[in-house]
């Protein structure tokens, strides 16, 4: 019997899946315990490197094959132990207890073979700094996510000069400052699994190499690296310019002020995410939204610029990660990359297009207007006679209220007592018609079609009363034969169970998710969070393989009673029932459901959803009763 905590399980497959570089095919590995001299070891490989975990163990040695899928089943927040054996060659178990509560698991044992071998350990370790393992991490991030022409997806680990590298054709950091016990230079995989707290809370770090492999451990974790022996590498240092024209030293408060401002600054919405680096008058960073015209500029007051006044657009997160590296020496050199340099950091990125460049509020200020052509103010004069003008005709106002004065000449007096529409109508000579004036209300006019439309309209809902009522009785007869089946299955059941001398236990129908998927249904492979970053909370087995809580039997009979006497209260009721008659009934059938047994109380609940059902049959036939009679 091999045991391990649920905490370390959920920590595992955590980084197990971070231990793959880009999107990854195929079935989940296979997860290894292993007993020997009493170590335990828990490990699995992927396409691109190993992740083991080590801790000291009680037991005579012995090796367990678990699929990745189990640990899943079993993984919790906290430390209680999980108890991991074999009961048949084929057959494996899990038990642990979740809040007091026993729990287990069986899995499909899998064969072990050579592959299944732990790679050998390197021969001596070597302590690096707890910043060689954010290297890796900031590196990876910086990789390309697919190959190209140069291997842009591998890290490059420079034992000679002690450096790590990482760049996407567009970007590179380069971090150094470390002492490696090799001298040559090796290309790893950009894996996301060194972002993780298991990684970043160890202070003891160390490195070695064995068997094609660069190890990294820390901690109880370790994780093995394959080298790429037939990838090609740019040289990314030495593109890194030696001098360069203008020279921006960044200020501690301003970078810090400018962290934060960088996300709301204009155009945060476009593909490039641009913003413009002036050192004309001080230096600045500037950003318009070209859609809407917004223009916002942040001025670096404590921060001092040497050389020629420049203005170059950059990538936004280009400049935030730099400022998170506390990279605050800009070097810009004209047709050369940018270059943001910290201690032991330098972060490079390739300038935006000009076009990019996001000009001064006073230059645009200064541009030259549109001249529009000034208007005479004396009045045009055409040749021969002037037309007649038209006299203006006012609109006569649909109210009464106020009245005009008799004498205005504009207005027209309305005799009381009639009633008219705007516009007034015309006679054949083109005058206006008499005014109807306001008061007495028209004759009804016959409506187009009205007594034809009635008859359609009582003819469709007389037919949707015979539906509804052939519907009524359809109901009635299927929940008659449904209920009539499930009795007689369930009287069955219970005869032979009686006859055998045995009770039979309720099979639970839950689903099994497959053993080789490599990822749950709820943190895919195929997500779209950031795998760089590190924001997974405790997560609880799923529903599927757990085995949950019994419920008080108690209780349960007293629920499923209660709710019994009111659906067939409520259906009598629904009968037009007297209401003494319906609590009559419903206290009754209550009653038999908390003083009888298990049996009555089945009886009872199948008695109330009956009900149900007969009450909403019953509602359909009131409904089909109502059409009718309309």
């Amino acid at each position: 019997m091999i045991v391990w905590s649920r905490g370390s399980a959920r920590a595992f497959r955590a980084l197990a899946r971070k231990c793959v570089a880009g999107r990854p095919r195929g079935p989940a590995p296979v997860v290894v315990f292993e007993v020997r001299a009493g170590t335990l070891t828990v490990w699995t490989r992927t396409a691109d490197a190993g992740l083991a975990y080590t801790a000291p163990t009680d037991g005579t040695d012995r090796r367990l094959l678990v699929p990745m899928a189990t640990l899943a089943d079993v993984e919790g927040g906290g430390d209680e132990p999980v108890e991991w054996g074999v009961e048949t060659p084929l057959t494996g178990t899990a038990r642990w207890a979740d809040r007091g509560v026993p729990r287990t698991t069986s899995f499909d044992a899998v064969r072990p073979d050579k592959s299944h071998r732990l790679p050998g350990l390197p021969d001596e370790w070597h302590p690096v700094p707890d910043g060689f393992v954010s290297a890796l991490h900031e590196c990876g991030r910086t990789a390309a996510t697919e190959p190209a022409r140069f291997a842009l997806n591998r890290v490059q680990v420079r034992g000679a000069t002690g450096q790590v590298i990482g760049t996407d054709g567009r970007s590179a950091l380069v971090c150094g400052g470390f002492t490696l016990p090799f001298r040559d230079d090796v290309l790893i995989p950009a894996v996301p699994v060194f972002g993780a707290r298991e990684w970043t809370a160890e202070p003891d770090v160390r490195v070695g190499r064995a068997g094609g492999h660069l190890v990294v451990a820390a901690g109880p974790w370790r994780v093995f690296l394959s080298i790429d022996t037939a990838g090609r590498y740019p040289d990314v240092a030495g593109l890194v310019p030696k001098t360069a024209t203008t020279t921006i030293e960044i200020a501690d408060g301003d970078a810090a002020a400018l962290a934060v401002q960088l996300a709301s600054l204009p155009g945060a919405e476009t593909d490039d995410r641009s913003v413009t680096l002036d050192t004309g008058g001080g230096v600045a960073v500037r950003a318009q939204d070209e859609a809407t015209g917004r223009f916002e500029e942040v001025r670096l007051a404590r921060s001092t610029a040497a050389g020629p006044p420049i203005q170059v657009a950059i990538d936004r997160r280009i400049l935030a990660r730099a400022l998170t590296f506390g990279c605050g020496t800009v070097r810009v050199t004209p047709g050369k990359p940018v270059v943001f340099a910290g201690a032991d950091r330098a972060l490079m990125c390739v300038a935006l297009d000009p076009a990019h460049v996001v000009e001064p509020a006073d230059t645009a200020a200064l541009t030259t207007p549109i001249e529009r052509p000034r208007r005479s103010d004396m009045k045009h004069e055409t040749n021969g006679p002037r037309r007649p003008t038209r006299p203006t005709r006012r609109l006569i106002r649909p109210t009464r209220w106020p009245r005009p004065r008799a004498s205005a000449r504009l207005w027209r007096r309305r005799p009381v007592g009639r009633v008219g529409w705007w516009p007034p109508t015309r006679g054949r000579s083109g005058e206006e018609g008499p005014d109807p004036g306001v008061g007495r209300a028209p004759a009804t006019q016959p409506r187009a079609g009205g007594t034809a439309v009635t008859g359609v309209l009582r003819t469709q809902l007389t037919t949707l009363a015979a539906t509804i009522a052939d519907l009524k009785e359809r109901v009635r007869v299927a929940v008659a034969g449904e209920l009539a089946r499930a009795v007689s299955a369930a009287v069955q059941q219970v005869v032979q169970a009686v006859a055998a001398g045995r009770t039979t236990e309720p099979v639970s129908e839950s689903r099994r998710r497959p053993a080789d998927r490599w990822a749950d249904d709820e943190d895919d492979w195929d997500r779209t969070r950031d795998p760089w970053a590190d924001d997974r909370e405790p997560r609880e087995p799923t529903a599927a393989r757990r085995e949950h809580r019994p419920a008080d039997p108690v209780a349960v009979g007293l629920t499923t009673a209660v709710a019994a006497g009111i659906f067939v209260a409520r259906w009598w009721l629904l009968r037009r029932g007297t209401l003494l008659a319906a609590a009559g009934l419903g206290l009754g059938v209550g009653l038999l459901g908390v003083v009888g047994g298990p049996a009555a109380r089945t009886a009872v609940a199948v008695l109330a959803a009956a009900a149900d059902v007969l009450g909403a049959t019953d509602a359909l036939g009131a409904g089909a009763a109502h059409l009718e009679d309309g």
